[in-house]
């Protein structure tokens, strides 16, 4: 425990250097966070419209796990946030999500091109009346070679 708490341990010019940086609290709502701006950093949007987005990913290494793949973090944060994108489309406001169910089905590489659909709402769906569905569907491409669909519902 000892070498631990020396290794840990910081000096006081470390701890001066720390003192001196100039970090804000976030804002919620008025600005993007950095946890947002580093999850969803290089995703492309290339269709939205009510209910609806349509968007490109490519898998960045700061993403992904010890082997290289997309980390299952990082899919659910990325299923989350464009998730959100398409209730916001529709005007309506998303402040927390409460329950997500993804199927991890195959892995994503460092810079495979993910794509994803996803749609919001019973008019794009079979689903019961008055059901709030939301059905995100990435397909990984790894090298644009081979198709690998992955179906997440939340």
């Amino acid at each position: 425990m000892e070498k631990a708490r020396a290794i840990l341990s910081v000096g006081e010019e470390e701890s001066e250097r720390v003192a001196r940086l100039d970090v804000r609290p976030h804002r919620a709502g008025h600005a993007a966070s950095f946890y947002e701006g580093f999850a969803t950093r290089g995703l492309r949007v290339d269709c939205i419209r009510p209910g609806f987005l349509s968007c490109t990913f490519k898998v960045p290494p700061r993403l992904t796990d010890a082997g290289g793949n997309l980390s299952p973090g990082a899919i659910a944060n990325l299923v989350d946030e464009v998730a959100a994108a398409v209730i916001h489309s529709e005007g309506h406001h998303m402040k927390i999500s409460v329950d997500m169910s993804i199927s991890y089905m195959c892995a994503a590489k460092v810079d495979s091109l993910a794509r994803s659909r996803c749609f919001h709402g019973c008019r794009h769906l079979d689903c019961p009346k008055n059901s709030s569905t939301l059905l995100v569907h990435p397909v990984f491409i790894p090298s644009l070679k081979s198709f690998h669909p992955l179906a997440l519902q939340c």
